[in-house]
């Protein structure tokens, strides 16, 4: 895996990636040499989605910001949450719809090497705003200012776990190619 990049907030519109390159211990001569044709890295990339990233965006929801808490709702906003039957809970919660499809797997773009979150589904359009915040200028720029509250965001410990799952796919690659050799006498 790369060197761990800092920690820090992904805007959704210049797209949330992470890509896989092998280490130098890790060269395409070591890889051909354990007998393995690795050609796409998409299956550790998809499970990295599911298994860590997805699990992790949730956390950043129920814990109101990680690993800094968001900025509160101002008093208006809470007003008008009452006002309108919405719960009283975290900010971002209110329907649960932006939580739960951040957290789906369809939303995401994977190649051999690579897997992006590019856009969100119009339904959600307002996670744009709410990852990168709004300065709006002029007279009214206080009632319509909103602080950015980055919840596609990758935690430091995402990224040892984002190296495990290669790492286990890495062995059952290495499991399934010696036992191919096995059954066909190659061993």
């Amino acid at each position: 895996m790369p060197p761990k990049p800092p920690v820090k907030g992904l805007r959704i519109d210049e797209g949330l990636s992470f890509e896989f390159k092998p280490s130098i211990g890790l060269s395409a001569k070591r890889i051909d040499k354990l007998g393995l044709d690795i050609r796409s890295f998409r299956e550790p990339l998809k499970r990295s989605i599911q298994q860590v990233l997805a699990p992790s965006f949730k956390k950043n929801f129920r814990a109101g910001g990680r690993p800094d808490k968001w900025q509160p709702l101002t008093p208006e906003t809470e007003k008008f949450r009452r006002y309108y039957g919405f719960n009283a809970g975290p900010p971002l919660i209110r329907s649960g719809k932006l939580m739960k499809t951040i957290q789906q797997f369809n939303i995401w773009s994977i190649n051999e090497t690579q897997a992006a979150i590019t856009d969100l589904p119009e339904k959600i359009w307002y996670g744009k705003v709410q990852q990168a915040g709004l300065v709006k200028s002029g007279k009214s720029a206080a009632a319509g200012n909103i602080p950015p509250r980055p919840f596609v965001l990758i935690q430091g410990e995402d990224y040892d776990a984002i190296e495990k799952v290669f790492e286990n796919w890495f062995i059952e690659r290495m499991e399934r190619s010696q036992a191919y050799k096995r059954s066909r006498g190659l061993a």
